[in-house]
């Protein structure tokens, strides 16, 4: 299907998408595996102290922060990057928590299955409004 298993292919998706805001998680840019938050822990996790892996003096000079920072910057609302054409509008979107032992490798593999789902959703959307 084309997607890269990395969190750069990932930020270029929501780029493409024609969302009014799209935001960058450093924990994600940085490819950082453990949650900075894990609902329902008080004191048993460490929720949203975790230091980054790389200070801010050093994002300028950091591939995964030039390849986010490219793939935002590709950003066109409402139009393919580039292309000069209409973006289709995603059918439905879906959160993942990445964490180590659920990583973009394994959200590709739900993406067939995802689809699936969103073209029977499609179709049941179709097949009521033709009936009215």
């Amino acid at each position: 299907m084309g997607l890269e298993p990395d969190s750069r292919a990932a930020h270029a998706y929501i780029a493409r998408t024609p969302c009014k805001l799209a935001l960058v998680q450093p924990e994600d840019m940085l490819e950082v595996l453990e949650q900075a938050n894990l609902p329902g822990t008080v004191e048993q996790h460490p929720n949203w102290r975790r230091k980054l892996p790389l200070a801010l003096e050093g994002w300028p000079s950091d591939p995964r922060v030039a390849a986010t920072t490219q793939a935002i910057a590709e950003r066109t609302v409402g139009l393919t990057a580039g292309r000069g054409r209409p973006q289709r509008v995603p059918d439905a979107t879906y959160r993942f928590q990445f964490h180590a032992k659920f990583r973009f490798a394994d959200a590709i593999k739900l993406v067939p299955y995802l689809e699936k789902r969103a073209r029977a959703a499609r179709t049941a959307t179709t097949s009521s409004t033709t009936t009215r």
